[in-house]
């Protein structure tokens, strides 16, 4: 049985409405209209603490020190689950939680909420930056401020961090952020490395032939455009040669810095393709 059936009906079905195109999406295939367009029409403004069923402050710093003190956001989430809150104010409560533990500035955590809060994965995401090690939790806050600035500049947020099994690594793998525009689908793999070093390769190597294998489960692997993101470029500039070597031979393009700047060269490379 292939295992990834249906990822393969849902990529050439996305990629066959990209392909084909026109006014006529929203009508002759509303859902596939709505998820394809769904993140670049978030403009409504977005006030923490404000939506409906939000929590109190004094509760979202009770859940705050819960994951201060003991690192259980397992319990956190659990407590959470059973307040029955809707979608929005339980997406407020782990932002506010974030902004709490000083990692999001209160404003991008209401842009983020703004532009990623209909997004799938984007709340699982977020729950996983609320942990208490740094080196645990950037890869996730990075993933969601590159899909947050992607909005920002004309991208289609499809998906954050989508299950996918590429037959290589003998298990489900995550494609970091899936991006649509125009007619082109854009899975990234981001990584939030403070430098880039020899040992790291291997890792990034596959990582590599799992964007390639999500490309190949399409029946429409020419609209699918694979990206490889760094925050930081490697100091060793034999490195840097390795891993541009590395992207070429798989028809990978590779892309470096802040999530704005990366978001920016994303768009030149979406215009020359």
């Amino acid at each position: 049985m292939d295992r990834n059936k249906p990822l393969k009906i849902i990529l050439s079905s996305i990629a066959l409405i990209l392909f084909m195109g026109g006014p006529w999406i929203n009508e002759a295939f509303p859902f596939w209209g709505n998820l394809l367009k769904g993140s670049q029409v978030a403009s409504e403004t977005v006030r923490l603490g404000y939506v409906k069923g939000a929590l109190s402050e004094d509760q979202i710093i009770h859940l705050t020190e819960m994951i201060q003190k003991a690192g259980d956001i397992a319990s956190v989430r659990r407590n959470v689950g059973r307040m029955n809150l809707p979608q929005k104010a339980v997406l407020d409560t782990f932002i506010r939680i974030a902004v709490r533990q000083g990692k999001i500035p209160r404003k991008e955590a209401e842009t983020l909420l703004r532009n990623l809060g209909d997004v799938p994965g984007f709340r699982s995401t977020l729950a996983k930056t609320l942990g208490v090690s740094a080196a645990k939790t950037k890869g996730h806050l990075n993933e969601i401020r590159i899909a947050s600035a992607a909005v920002d500049n004309g991208f289609n947020v499809v998906r954050i961090g989508g299950r996918f099994d590429d037959g290589i690594k003998g298990g489900a793998t995550d494609i970091d952020i899936l991006l649509s525009r125009g007619d082109k689908l854009i899975p990234i793999e981001a990584k939030a490395y403070d430098d880039i070093v020899f040992s790291s390769l291997a890792t990034i190597r596959g990582d590599m032939n799992s964007l390639v294998a999500f490309r190949g489960s399409s029946d429409f692997p020419g609209a699918i455009h694979p990206i490889f993101s760094f925050t930081n470029r490697p100091s060793n500039s034999n490195v840097l040669r390795a891993i541009d070597k590395e992207t070429k031979k798989r028809g990978i393009h590779v892309i470096y810095g802040s999530a704005q700047e990366q978001t920016m060269q994303l768009q030149h490379l979406m215009d020359i393709l």
